[in-house]
């Protein structure tokens, strides 16, 4: 996949924008580099799932936007984190602050190691999780990868209310 993503983006931007499981892989780029990619990956068998995304995430199309997303970032007092921030980029925990912001604006324009970082965590012998989302897609992931973690997914104040409980104050 990444040597497909390579070959077209010699004359195209295309690549890879996350690795979510061994088997489930996202692109992204410019209309014409993705179309080609997907006829490139139907051929050689891949299961193809258009998202419904309008914006390049995670590829380099999105350094337009870096420093615009740069000066939001610094009006935003980040604190040392009491849980370290798993920097999904470089697939490591971080604790400055300064660091933390670095991760989150690569975090734009860089491939997401997903699958890496639960194998990391893992590792860690950490399997208790709370996921911030509408819908609870990186539980789904993370199924795939282990069964032994343990995951509530947040999405309003109810769930966080059952979080709280759950995880915070435990009697």
């Amino acid at each position: 996949m990444e040597n497909i993503c390579k070959n077209i983006s010699q004359k195209n931007i295309i690549s890879i924008a996350c690795v979510n499981t061994q088997k489930h892989i996202t692109i992204s780029g410019n209309k014409y580099a993705i179309t080609k990619a997907i006829k490139i990956f139907k051929i050689l068998g891949a299961k193809i799932i258009p998202l419904n995304i309008n914006i390049p995430i995670h590829c380099i199309l999105m350094k337009p936007i870096i420093k615009q997303f740069h000066n939001l970032l610094n009006t935003i007092k980040i604190k040392k984190p009491i849980i370290p921030y798993v920097n999904n980029v470089d697939v490591k925990f971080e604790t400055h602050p300064e660091k933390i912001k670095n991760a989150l604006i690569r975090h734009i324009y860089c491939t997401v190691h997903w699958y890496n970082c639960m194998k990391y965590i893992e590792k860690k012998h950490i399997f208790n999780f709370i996921e911030f989302n509408t819908c609870n897609i990186l539980n789904k992931f993370s199924q795939h990868i282990t069964k032994k973690n343990n995951v509530i997914t947040l999405y309003n104040q109810q769930m966080l209310d059952i979080a709280l409980k759950k995880y915070l104050f435990k009697t």
